[in-house]
């Protein structure tokens, strides 16, 4: 009697410990499955450090495919320095006699400046500079937009980028190596799961044997629960940074902002001198064959002084027919017409020389400041003093 009540607490206890078994099991799974559900969730709101993957692409776009200064464009700046101070030395001459070596000599440089252009404009019409201009601004945008405007004051150093690929890199190993870690122990438990179901399948043969379904299950299962443990409470896995990581990835921000103002200004430099030049070798194509001359000026003062002479004639007339005792009308009228036709050519030529007098100005302002020692009848220096173009 005393055996068999044994048995019975005996059996009645194993019951016991199998239903906290299964309890155990079931719970451990049931967490398990929670906690890889919430890991696969994270896994697609974060597939990657965007942020850090836009700075990465934006500095790769900066670095890589930036424009340089055309190799004549230091030329072309020495080029021009030369053709200006040539340029001063006749507007500081001061007798027509000095002019002749000064002017030889200006065109000489001029002669290089022009060579010097040519080839700038055919190097920089090669470059896409237009394109260029449109990416960096759409490259700061962007960058802007995540990280909020970039202050330009300071150097962050010439290592800001080499530090950030360091960090960048060991970053990526790290989540790497975590997220491995955790496919690998997943992987693991999905295997045992597999051969659970070969054992149990009744209806086919299987090579899987006890031993494979029992030896090291509860080990997979907590390995599985460590790493993916591990991995949800990884920083990594949602990207926080600490203060080093934060200012590390800051400097390389402000350091590629750095290089996009610093090219999109060497870009606009480029654009401002492309045009310069262009209007500069347009005005020597102009005088290529011949130099200017106040020609147009003197006809336009001889017609004037014609015109003014036939209106001081005609009014002479009129007055004579307006005097004269046999009073004719008609022909007094007939003069008035004459009169204001010739008033009215007249005021077109005056309109005409004051045209002239500017095209003048503005050659001996610009590429032919020996006019008005050249030519001291066309008085170009006294129309230039009136409207404020004084070359002195």
């Amino acid at each position: 009697m005393v055996v068999q009540a044994m048995r019975g607490q005996l059996k009645k206890k194993e019951k016991q410990v199998d239903k906290l078994l299964d309890s155990a099991v079931a719970e451990r799974f049931c967490r398990l499955a929670e906690r890889v559900d919430s890991l696969r969730g994270l896994r697609e709101r974060n597939p990657g450090n965007t942020d850090s993957d836009s700075l990465t692409e934006s500095i790769n776009v900066v670095i890589n495919n930036s424009i340089s200064a055309p190799v004549a464009m230091e030329k072309l700046e020495s080029a021009w320095r030369d053709y200006s101070l040539a340029q001063e030395k006749l507007k500081a001459c001061p007798t027509k006699e000095q002019l002749g070596d000064l002017i030889d000599n200006r065109n000489k440089v001029r002669g290089v400046l022009a060579a010097t252009v040519e080839s700038f404009l055919q190097e920089a019409k090669c470059l896409p500079v237009r394109q260029r201009m449109d990416k960096l601004k759409e490259v700061s945008s962007s960058l802007t937009a995540v990280f909020g405007p970039a202050s330009m004051e300071g150097d962050v150093g010439e290592q800001a980028f080499e530090q950030y690929y360091q960090w960048r890199t060991q970053r990526s190993r790290l989540t790497s190596s975590v997220r491995d870690g955790t496919d690998k122990a997943l992987k693991a438990l999905c295997t045992w799961s597999e051969n659970v179901g070969k054992f149990f399948c009744l209806s086919a043969k299987t090579v899987v044997g006890v031993n494979d379904i029992v030896d090291g299950v509860n080990e997979l299962l907590k390995q599985a629960e460590i790493n993916v443990a591990k991995e949800l409470d990884s920083p990594l896995s949602v990207g926080e940074q600490n203060n080093h990581e934060t200012k590390v990835v800051s400097n390389a921000f402000h350091k590629v902002m750095q290089h996009i103002q610093s090219e999109q200004s060497l870009l606009s430099d480029i654009m401002e001198k492309y045009l310069l030049n262009t209007k500069f070798k347009g005005e020597m194509l102009q005088w290529q064959n011949a130099s200017p001359t106040p020609d147009s000026l003197f006809s336009v003062k001889k017609r004037i002084r014609s015109l003014r002479a036939q209106l001081r004639w005609r009014q002479v007339e009129e007055a004579s027919l307006e005097e004269a005792e046999d009073f004719d009308l008609t022909e007094i009228l007939k003069k008035k017409e004459e009169i204001a036709e010739i008033r009215n050519t007249l005021f077109q030529e005056i309109g005409q020389e004051r045209k002239e007098y500017m095209k003048l100005s503005a050659l001996a302002e610009g590429c032919c400041p020996e006019l008005p020692l050249l030519y001291p009848e066309a008085d170009i220096h006294s129309h230039m003093v009136r409207h404020n173009r004084s070359p002195d």
